[in-house]
């Protein structure tokens, strides 16, 4: 049988979830959120729209490897969907 653990060594606290941050997507605001992201490193990436993965940030995005090692579990990459809003529909 294995040894009793105390009430506080078997809870673990919950992890804080936090919030992913879309490359495509996101405002500056937002991706200067980011750890190491700095304004300069958050225009880089807007100005690389549209990733297709993560790693385009080094590849496509001009990112140093180390910034994109500190974002890489903090965003994802989503379609563009907010960037190119829809065009309306021609009435007949």
């Amino acid at each position: 049988m294995p040894p009793a653990q105390p009430a506080a060594a078997a809870k673990k606290p919950a992890a804080k979830a936090v919030k992913k941050v879309d490359l495509n997507n996101a405002s500056l605001a937002e991706l200067k959120t980011l750890p190491s992201v700095s304004d300069d490193f958050a225009k880089k990436i807007v100005a690389g729209r549209p990733y297709i993965s993560k790693t385009d940030l080094v590849t496509k995005g001009g990112l140093p490897e180390g910034v994109y090692l500190a974002v890489r579990d903090r965003v994802v990459v989503n379609d563009m969907k907010k960037a190119a809003p829809k065009k309306a529909e021609p009435t007949k």
